[in-house]
């Protein structure tokens, strides 16, 4: 890899045609020299000598794989006893990686290498160890959409891969993380910017092509496939192993596959039922930075449409807090944000107890800082979490407290347009001046328009905000006589 970065690096740096029709010449000089020597082991080099180009400077790659003899040299390759020949060669029909226009074997060869691993992957007569690297010849042929189509189809590899993830044999384990990573599309995809890639067609420069089976109606189809093949306890089995095989990496990739699996609401049930819940908390706390957000992630969905104490029993519900508070973070997606706020309102709402341990998170000034966001639905869940905290006194002081504008913010929200945001900041109010009388005869100092907001709220056509408005004109006749006389002059 080392290599073909550099090689890559040297091939950009050339400025003319005379320069890289040169380099092309010396990479074809190298490899013809050791196609000259005889046997399979100078073969193999030559081979890997492409196999580099290809992950590098692929045009170089592709010109050198369509020399005299090459093609029939993977093809003696492939009929060699030897694994790690035949594995070799997996990893050259990989170069391409998930670029569809970067073909590097003939049409249908990967498919056919494909097989053969599944092949020996269900063959139990085979020791552990060659078993192994057919599953390592899979995590680099499932860049193939074909391939992995064709793997989610065969039931019978897909759960000898997950027998082989809970046996003995823990250096399997990257290799499988992978090769899920791969069948659920769960990598970092970067999508180019559409100007850039004009210029790329102008310039004559590669521009990758998605493969048509990559696109996200055959991915959602691959991970139910995965799903009915039991691949969640393959997971959970993987987390639970204390080996030094379980490596951040392999973390990572179990990580990214949950966060894939419970994309569709419809299937996060399926997954908390099979232990995936609980086997998420681990990932979110010991894992790459990544591994440890797309675990946050995975968290907060099932938090947001599952029963949190179903989900997460006992004390194990505490676990979840810290990992969604970690998604309160600007470094994040929007997305995730939103989705960390919809968790942690579902949680405050459940006791006191979740309230302390996400005040004792140093959650509610993150919380806070995204009422202030422009996004409308990051604004509004803010506000509907920020709704289920005044619960907890600590947090109905901050209401209390002088030369602050949280609660100017609140009134002001409840004579906003969008229906969520005004039901979460009036129910904010409504709490605040039950729970804090003292705060009745602030609101009139928070805008001039306070008595034209709270008359919307009792003439609105939602029931819901109606209630919210009667609700605080109760509160505020209640606190003080001048706020009561205020009231009925209106």
């Amino acid at each position: 890899m080392s290599c073909s970065v550099l090689l890559n690096k040297l091939y950009d740096d050339l400025k003319s045609d005379k320069e890289r029709e040169n380099f092309n010449k010396l990479c074809e000089e190298y490899v013809q020299q050791h196609f000259s020597r005889s046997g399979l082991d100078a073969k193999l080099r030559a081979i890997q000598t492409v196999s580099v180009l290809l992950q590098g400077p692929s045009d170089v790659g592709n010109r050198t794989l369509e020399m005299s003899g090459m093609i029939d040299a993977v093809i003696s390759l492939c009929a060699s006893e030897d694994v790690t020949h035949q594995q070799g060669l997996c990893k050259l029909g990989s170069a391409g990686g998930t670029d569809f226009s970067m073909k590097q074997f003939a049409e249908g060869s990967t498919l056919k290498l494909a097989k053969q691993c599944r092949k020996w992957l269900c063959n139990e007569s085979l020791p552990p160890t060659s078993r192994r690297w057919s599953v390592e010849g899979l995590a680099y042929l499932t860049f193939d959409a074909d391939v992995k189509e064709d793997l989610v189809e065969d039931k019978s590899a897909l759960l000898a891969m997950c027998e082989l993830a809970k046996s003995e044999d823990k250096t399997v384990l990257f290799a499988v993380g992978s090769t899920l990573v791969n069948c659920t599309n769960s990598y970092d995809v970067e999508k180019p910017d559409p100007q850039m890639v004009e210029l790329a067609k102008y310039a004559k420069q590669h521009v990758p092509e998605e493969h048509p089976k990559d696109a996200t109606s055959y991915v959602e189809k691959r991970l139910v496939k995965l799903l009915d093949a039991g691949v969640v306890s393959a997971l959970v089995c993987m987390v639970k192993q204390e080996s030094p095989a379980l490596t951040e990496a392999c973390r990572e990739c179990i990580a990214r596959v949950f966060l894939a699996l419970v994309e569709r609401q419809e299937d996060r049930g399926k997954v908390v039922a099979q232990g995936g819940g609980k086997a998420l908390i681990p990932l979110a706390s010991d894992n790459t930075d990544v591994g440890k957000i797309k675990a946050a992630q995975a968290l907060a969905k099932i938090t947001i449409t599952n029963n949190p104490e179903i989900a997460f029993p006992g004390e194990r519900i505490y676990e979840t807090i810290r990992p969604l508070v970690s998604l309160l973070s600007l470094e994040c997606t929007l997305l995730q944000n939103f989705e960390a706020l919809m968790a942690l309102t579902n949680l405050a709402g459940i006791s006191e107890r979740l309230r302390q341990k996400i005040i004792k998170e140093d959650a509610v000034p993150k919380i806070e800082g995204y009422m202030f966001e422009e996004h409308d639905l990051v604004r509004a869940s803010s506000t509907e979490c920020m709704c289920n905290l005044v619960l907890s006194t600590e947090v109905q002081k901050r209401y209390l407290a002088t030369g602050s504008d949280r609660l100017k913010l609140l009134v002001l929200y409840c004579g906003e347009e969008d229906e969520r945001l005004r039901k979460a900041a009036s129910g904010t109010l409504a709490m605040l001046t039950a729970e804090q009388p003292e705060i009745c005869a602030r609101i009139p100092g928070t805008t001039t328009h306070w008595l034209e907001i709270v008359q919307a709220l009792l003439l609105s056509e939602i029931s819901d905000l109606r209630h919210r408005g009667v609700v605080i004109v109760q509160n505020m006749m209640q606190a003080e006589k001048s706020l009561a006389e205020t009231l009925m002059e209106s």
